[in-house]
């Protein structure tokens, strides 16, 4: 039984069939007033729902045939005037240099968060062996987001020193200040050595020139006495 193009249940109810899956819908009207219906009105109720009707019927195709598939447009590079020069734009993800996106407001709540366990204070900076620079590769996130938060709601970007390394400046300074001493005192103790030197070598002349002089009375006494 037909109703001129479009067949019909035992309802009287006019279906169409995909061409290209078989799926077959129905009108779903009673069949008291489906047999009266022109073809157009017919095929104006299912294409409403989504169908491709045509006029034979023979490739007429539901809402998920008649949806084509996209598919995703790859852009070509632009070549420039001079073929040898490429003009590319570099696409911006991680934490690149490059200006970043606008951050959205998740974007916000999840470096911010990120800042709250990894920032100290104000006064100390960052936590041991955190940055702005790793901050961004833990959230995969370009480096700009983070120094824009940090200093809206944290602070600046120094970090502290370890424990480690403040007790070996500690103890640098110490030793620094132990060596200078040293050189003091050593400097003291050449002045001295020198100033005895200088006292020995006046001492040793002087002694030498009484050698002279006592050895010059013994020659006299010698003539004298003849012995």
């Amino acid at each position: 039984m037909r109703v001129h193009r479009f067949e019909v249940n035992d309802r009287g109810c006019p279906l169409v069939t995909c061409s290209k899956c078989g799926t077959q819908t129905y009108s779903g009207r009673s069949s008291g007033g489906s047999n009266h219906l022109p073809d157009e009105a017919i095929a104006k109720f299912f294409r409403n729902k989504g169908w491709t009707i045509t006029t034979s019927g023979k490739k007429d195709l539901c809402p998920a045939c008649s949806s084509p598939v996209r598919k995703p447009i790859v852009k070509e590079p632009k070549v420039a005037a001079d073929p040898k020069v490429i003009d590319i734009k570099p696409k911006v993800t991680g934490i690149s240099e490059l200006p970043p996106r606008e951050m959205t407001r998740e974007d916000r709540r999840i470096v911010f968060a990120k800042l709250e366990e990894v920032y100290l204070d104000e006064r100390t900076g960052y936590e041991a062996d955190w940055n702005d620079e790793k901050v961004a590769k833990d959230l995969n996130c370009p480096r700009k987001w983070v120094e824009i938060i940090r200093e809206e709601n944290f602070g600046p970007a120094h970090a502290p020193e370890s424990p480690q390394i403040i007790a070996l400046r500690e103890k640098i300074e110490s030793t620094q200040g132990t060596i200078i001493e040293i050189a003091k005192q050593t400097a003291d103790f050449k002045q001295r050595i020198n100033s005895m030197v200088t006292e020995a070598l006046t001492l040793n002349t002087r002694g030498n020139n009484l050698l002279m002089q006592v050895q010059a009375l013994r020659d006299e006494l010698k003539k004298i006495t003849g012995r």
